[in-house]
């Protein structure tokens, strides 16, 4: 089997509309719709907002309620799971539309096109006037994939044989595919991260699928910006709060009315009858309403010559059904009321009654609707139509001479029915704000029930007592009951259909949730039969949470300046009193601690690089005696000879305390139980998250790197929330419990806490997807003091919090090497500012990244380091183009099928350089060598592409690139070796 798919992926959507201009280039639609489109939601206060761009249009449902509506079989569903629409068999009477929960159906009733009513060329060219006054929808460009399936295409992979929208993507947010093929672009896109989708909760099961990666475990007692500002009602959000249908106007509602009175008088007279046979004539004007009713249905569809074809699909359209009803009952009852046959006459009014739950069957099987679609709504239609003709009925009876044998008992009979509709349509109000609905549909009908329970209960009822005591005006009070009770049932069916038809609107993503959980703006709360609000999951942190040191945290800008500068001048003081190395450089550019006035001013000092420390090997930077050291460490030699670096008491006190805040900027919480796979010894990761999980008041299992089989085990049996390790060793961890059989999504893992090398976005979905957690980068290095220098918050994920408090962060360009403002990319360069044994002033990480002070929602004021692109001096030179491997691991940890294990082979071919790409196959991808040769070049192009270098690709057998512990070894470099 087939059925085809589209996912959507949210961290990507980038909201520029591409694919709404597409679709329409494609399918030549009316500027008056959008088969596709894309929704803008917008949160927050400025200056902290945040928008989520959210693709929509037909979700190709699995069970679609469009389909079970139609009443001609326009609708269909195709093996492969798309729903089509023949323009030949639509009558456009757009009960599809009000079916549909996703909003994903047009009718255009009149020509429309760019420029008014005046067509360009190319639109006459392309116009379809088949599509006028029927229904219209995406059908995912079903006849591209058919045309790709006969030339041997795939669709989602091969171009030609794709829907537009996914094609013109320039995100690559939209992917489309098999999904019941377990190989597919799309399925494995879905088992490695985690997704919803829209309305799933009505059962429809959507073919339309959307990722998002920012989810995660909640904090108790946190509440989600997203989630209260849609419940607050204060979500901007254009086009996704549920706006009124616009199909079913009043004729619909003349409809509802003129079948439900016509068969509920039509049932008053047969009854009335038994008693007395006078009534007979009133038969007659039960059928001319109810044909009323259905006439005017005439002027409502698209296509009125079509209207015979309703009756075309009565297995499984109430629509169809009511026109059956309608053909059985218009003849009996005529019949009957001709031949004067009580007993016909019966049988037709029970024929009417079922024409009547047909009428309040079509409104509930009209999904999209929600204050439609509850089961509630079927007894109060139902009550309503015999109400409605029991008033008519007695209005008659009142003002006809010699009735008086049944017009007690018709005025007790519309009495008791008033209040039982009274008691459904309380019910029925009830059952929405137990289920939830749209507000201002809850607020229609809220504001229209005291207008409903007075003219359809408390007047009529009261009239009713005094007509029944009141002797000769009896009649005419009778009259205004019968006529009040017929009104305000109308009245109703009014309300319901023109104004309180909100459709279903959208759901859109809380970001900083749970994975796979939505809000739906314009939606009220469910509530409680009792009347109290329902519980309402939290599901995410508020700023203020999860603070170490709020104080200090959350310290005002100008605060910070302020302290930065104080602490600045008395580390420059330090350094150039006990440091020879700085005196020496301090004294070469002409600069003197007393020339630091204001922080601008650091520019004015020189850089210190990593070079300096090998140069004053080992201890020949250090401002203190060795008397006063409490620790020495050594960093990891990643780019070079080891440096020593050390601490006296208050620095490794200082530590701890930044590693703190860190470990809770991410979301870790006191009683956490931290899992340690960073490595010990002089590498400063192990210890320093050792010391700072401890100082939060967490419980840490030191394990350190290697023994990946136990520390899968361990994970498991001590039941750990939060992991600690290079982002390499998180993925081999990952994939060793994979092969134990071990499903560490099902742990009590909920936060990855990775660090100490460069790692994508990419690879972020892959840890979160395999290990089921929220993955959090952590920035530090052995100079300036270890992990714990900058920390992402688990609120937004955009950026790392350096705490400026300890340190002075600046950007320079790489070549000149001159400051660069706020938001520029360049090289990153820190002074610290509380450090007592190691002072640095200006140095220079080499990290290629850029600064934002833009406030953070999370509530913590120090500026933000954006994610780090490279290194300067890791950067390659491939005959003339500038690489660096986390650009290449971009690429590759993007593509499918493949996994995020390779490594750059650099080699010398005479005088050029050339590099060649090894990577992995994803367990689940063995390929042929054919394939391979395939999915080979198809990396070359993208590698060619986006970075602009020509490389040879080996593609490797799972597990064929080798593993790390610690730091993944992603360079081999044998341009030396070709030179000896």
């Amino acid at each position: 089997m087939t059925r085809w798919v589209m996912v959507a992926d949210l961290e990507r959507c980038v909201g520029c509309q591409t694919c709404t201009a597409a679709c329409r280039h494609a399918n030549a639609t009316s500027p008056a719709v959008q088969w596709r489109k894309v929704l803008d939601i917008e949160v927050g206060t400025y200056p902290q907002v945040s928008r989520t761009f959210v693709p929509v249009g037909c979700q190709q449902c699995a069970d679609p309620p469009c389909m079970h509506v139609c009443p001609t079989g326009a609708t269909r569903q195709r093996s492969d799971g798309i729903v089509t629409i023949s323009h030949d068999l639509c009558i456009g009477c757009a009960y599809c539309d009000v079916a549909c929960p996703y909003q994903a159906r047009f009718k255009i009733d009149a020509e429309q096109f760019a420029y008014g009513r005046a067509a360009m060329a190319n639109e006459v060219q392309r116009y379809d006037s088949r599509r006028l006054g029927i229904a219209q929808k995406c059908t995912f460009c079903s006849d591209r994939i058919d045309d790709g399936l006969a030339n041997g295409l795939t669709p989602g992979i091969d171009s030609q044989a794709t829907p537009a929208c996914a094609n013109a993507c320039i995100a690559g947010a939209l992917h489309f595919g098999d999904i019941d093929d377990a190989d597919s672009n799309v399925s494995r896109l879905l088992r490695q991260h985690s997704h919803f989708r829209m309305h799933e909760e009505i059962g429809t099961e959507p073919g339309f699928y959307y990722i998002d990666g920012k989810g995660h475990e909640p904090a108790r007692g946190a509440v989600n910006p997203m989630v209260a500002s849609a419940q607050a009602g204060k979500l901007r959000s254009k086009g996704v709060e549920p706006w009124h249908q616009q199909h079913w106007d009043w004729k619909a509602a003349g409809n509802f009315i003129c079948g439900g009175a016509g068969t509920g008088l039509l049932l008053s007279v047969a009854l009335a009858n038994l008693h007395q046979g006078a009534f007979y004539p009133l038969g007659w004007l039960a059928l001319a309403m109810v044909a009323v009713g259905l006439f005017l249905l005439l002027f409502k569809i698209g296509r009125p010559l079509r209207a015979a074809y309703v009756v075309r699909q009565p297995n499984r359209s109430w629509m169809a059904r009511e026109a059956w009803l309608a053909g059985a009952f218009f003849p009996s009852a005529a019949l009957a009321i001709w031949l004067e046959n009580a007993t016909l006459l019966i049988a037709a009014a029970f024929v009417g009654a079922l024409f009547l739950f047909s009428q309040a069957m079509i409104l509930k099987a009209a999904k999209g609707i929600p204050a439609w679609r509850v089961s509630r709504i079927v007894p109060l239609i139902v009550v309503t139509g015999i109400a409605e003709g029991a008033g008519l009925f007695l209005t008659a009876a009142a003002l006809l001479p010699s009735t008086e044998l049944v017009i007690a008992s018709a005025a007790a009979a519309t009495a008791m029915l008033a209040a039982l509709r009274g008691w459904s349509w309380r019910s029925y109000v009830t059952s929405l704000e137990v289920e939830g609905a749209p507000v201002r549909s809850l607020a229609v009908l809220n504001a229209f029930g005291p207008w409903f329970f007075l003219f359809g209960l408390a007047v009529p009822v009261t009239l009713i007592f005094f007509g029944s005591v009141g002797g000769n005006s009896g009649s005419l009070l009778f009259a205004v009951a019968g006529a009040c009770v017929f009104a305000a049932g109308a009245a109703m069916k009014l309300v319901l259909v023109t104004r309180a038809g909100f459709n279903q609107g959208y759901a859109v993503p809380a970001r900083g949730s749970i994975s796979g959980s939505a809000v739906k703006p314009g939606w009220s709360l469910p509530r409680t039969r009792g009347g109290g609000p329902m519980r309402v999951q939290t599901v995410a942190p508020v700023p203020g949470a999860f603070m170490h040191d709020p104080a200090a945290e959350t310290m005002p800008r100008a605060e910070l300046k302020a302290l930065q500068t104080s602490r600045l001048r008395k580390t420059l003081e330090n350094a150039y009193a006990n440091v020879p190395h700085y005196r020496r450089a301090f004294d070469l550019a002409g600069v003197k601690p007393g020339d630091f006035k204001v922080l601008a001013d650091i520019a004015r000092f020189p850089f210190t690089q990593k070079s300096d420390l090998r140069n004053n090997y080992p201890f020949g930077m250090f401002a203190v005696p060795q008397s006063k050291l409490l620790r020495l460490h050594a960093s990891s030699g990643t780019t070079g000879k080891a440096t020593v670096v050390g601490y006296t008491k208050g620095d490794i006190d200082r530590w701890a305390d930044l590693m703190a805040r860190s470990f809770a900027c991410a979301g870790a919480l006191p009683g956490d139980i931290i899992h340690n796979a960073y490595g010990y010894g002089l590498f400063t990761g192990g210890l320093g998250a050792h010391y700072g999980a401890e100082r939060l008041g967490c419980t840490v299992v030191p394990l350190s790197g290697g023994g990946t089989e136990r520390q899968v085990t361990l994970l498991e049996d001590f039941s750990a929330n939060v992991l600690c390790a290079t982002p390499s060793y998180a993925l081999n961890i990952a994939e060793v419990a994979d092969a134990m059989g071990v499903d560490l999504r099902r742990s009590p893992l909920r936060l990855g806490m990775f660090g100490a090398e460069p790692w994508s976005e990419a690879m972020r979905r892959d840890l979160e997807s395999k290990l089921g957690i929220k993955a959090i980068d952590v920035y530090g290095l052995s100079e300036i003091m270890g992990p714990g220098v900058a920390c992402e918050c688990h609120v937004e994920q955009a950026g790392l919090h350096g705490w400026e408090d300890h340190f002075l962060f600046e950007i320079v360009d790489p070549e000149t090497l001159q400051p660069l403002p706020m938001g520029a990319t360049g090289e990153l360069v820190i002074t610290t500012l509380t450090k007592e044994a190691l002072p640095m002033i200006r140095y220079r990480t080499r990290d290629i990244t850029r600064l934002s002070d833009e406030p953070c929602t999370c509530g913590r004021t120090h500026l933000r380091i954006m994610r780090v692109t490279g290194r300067n001096d890791d950067m390659l030179i491939i005959r003339g183009v500038n690489v660096y491997p986390s650009q290449v691991e971009a690429v590759l940890v993007g593509l499918p099928g493949l996994a995020p294990h390779y490594q750059l082979i650099l080699t010398r071919e005479g005088a050029l350089d050339s590099m060649t790409v090894e990577v992995e196959l994803a367990p689940d991808n063995l390929l042929a060598d054919a394939g391979r040769a395939r999915k080979a070049d198809e990396v070359a192009h993208h590698i060619k592409s986006l970075i602009g270098v020509t490389c040879k690709v080996v593609i490797k057998s799972p597990g064929e690139v080798p593993r790390s512990q610690g730091k993944a070894v992603r360079i081999r470099d044998l341009r030396m070796r070709a030179m000896a």
